[in-house]
Parts: structure tokens; C-alpha cells; sequence
């Protein structure tokens, strides 16, 4: 069930997919302590990835939640993969809400975009792990 704290997000990388034509593939889901929205796209045979998590610091007593905010890129042909960094930053839980915000997030997304469609072959170097059969 989606956090209330994060509707405005949500619906901001629902619009930013929708205007990028994007495939939302995960949206305010938690992942290992964190929350991530993941955008996926298909570019030169390969599957590729744009994503943002949030991190809840500890709060201090009376001031505002604090997140950490990560954005990567990605890049997969389903058996062997890749994933980078783009951008890493802190923002107060009612910064969640600000066009400020809104515009950051904006120009990293951008920026995961273009850094994902340029992986080729040779970038995926990871290999995923083959699922255990029964």
C-alpha cells in the first residue's frame, strides 16, 4: 500500500514516465529499508532503467523527517547487467512537496536517462543470479 508521505512523488514520476514515455515498473515500494519508484524503457536491444530511492534518516525530536535521496541508471539484457550512480542528496520531508525539489529530481532524471541509453553490451558486466529450481 503506497505511503501517504509520498503521494506528490508518486505522482510526479508518474507524470515525468508518462511525459518521457516510460513504463513505471515500480512506484513507492519497499525495497530493503528503502522506498523506490523505477522507470524502465527498451533502447538498443536492451532494457534500461531510470530509479529513484528514499531513505529515512533517524529524526531528530521535534525537527522535520530527513531522506536521503539517490537517483541511478541501469541498463540489462535479462541475464547480465549494470547499474551507476547519478546523483545523491539530502531533503527535508516537507521539501517532498516543493517545485524545488520537483525541478532537481527533473534535471537527475534527465541525466539517468542519457547515462542509461549509452551502456552497451560490454557495460553489463554483473550477472544475475540464476533462480534455484525445486
Amino acid at each position: 500500500m503506497p505511503d501517504t508521505r509520498f503521494e506528490k512523488l508518486t505522482a510526479f514520476i508518474s507524470s515525468y514516465a508518462k511525459a518521457k514515455s516510460l513504463i513505471p515498473l515500480t512506484q513507492d515500494v519497499d525495497k530493503h529499508g528503502s522506498w523506490e519508484w523505477m522507470m524502465h524503457w527498451t533502447h538498443a536491444k536492451l532494457n534500461r532503467y531510470a530509479s529513484v530511492y528514499l531513505l529515512e534518516s533517524v529524526q531528530v525530536l521535534g525537527a522535520d523527517r530527513l531522506y536521503h535521496v539517490e537517483v541511478w541508471a541501469g541498463a540489462d539484457d535479462d541475464q547480465r547487467y549494470t547499474r551507476q550512480p547519478v546523483s545523491s542528496f539530502a531533503a527535508a520531508g516537507a521539501e517532498l512537496h516543493d517545485q524545488g525539489f520537483f525541478d532537481h529530481l527533473t534535471k537527475d532524471l534527465d541525466i539517468a536517462r542519457s547515462k542509461a541509453e549509452s551502456f552497451a553490451q560490454f557495460d553489463l558486466r554483473q550477472v544475475y543470479i540464476p533462480s534455484r529450481s525445486t
